[in-house]
């Protein structure tokens, strides 16, 4: 028996609300909300997948963005490219500013790191800050707002 496409196995995987027109994933989800789908063995978010099958390649360095805001949503008629920029500008628009309404900016990521050196912990400090355990560390780490 041949093995199901990609396109099948999103489409098998799906409920759609049919009051927002929402296609919601219903498998795996990332940490952040967001659909997850394994393809080669190797994770990959299922909103990319869907607007690459449906709507194309997707340009390096840009977003698939959501109209919904709905993470876990793949209708590819809700989603967008956009920069990250973009992306960002489309979330304070909506209101949505990650945990506890925290932005930061890179003044915040240099006083987290000094903070982190004079030994606050990375769940302190992602209290403190209203963001994820996760953002802290990509900071301290110079995965994010690297200088």
């Amino acid at each position: 028996m041949p093995s199901k496409s990609i396109q099948e196995r999103i489409e098998g995987n799906i409920v759609i609300d049919e009051a927002t027109g929402c296609h919601n994933w219903n498998k795996c989800l990332s940490r952040d909300g967001y659909g997850q789908i394994q393809i080669n063995g190797k994770p990959k978010l299922v909103h990319r997948v869907s607007y690459e099958i449906y709507k194309g390649k997707i340009p390096v360095g840009m977003c698939v963005c959501h109209r919904c805001d709905n993470p876990k949503c793949c209708n590819p008629e809700h989603l967008f490219l956009g920069t990250n920029q973009q992306n960002t500008a489309d979330m304070i628009a909506k209101g949505r500013r990650g945990k506890c309404g925290a932005i930061l900016t890179l003044e915040k990521a240099r006083e987290i790191r000094e903070k982190y050196i004079e030994t606050t912990t990375c769940k302190e400090l992602a209290t403190e800050y209203g963001v994820s355990y996760h953002v802290i560390y990509a900071i301290i780490t110079n995965r994010n707002w690297k200088e």
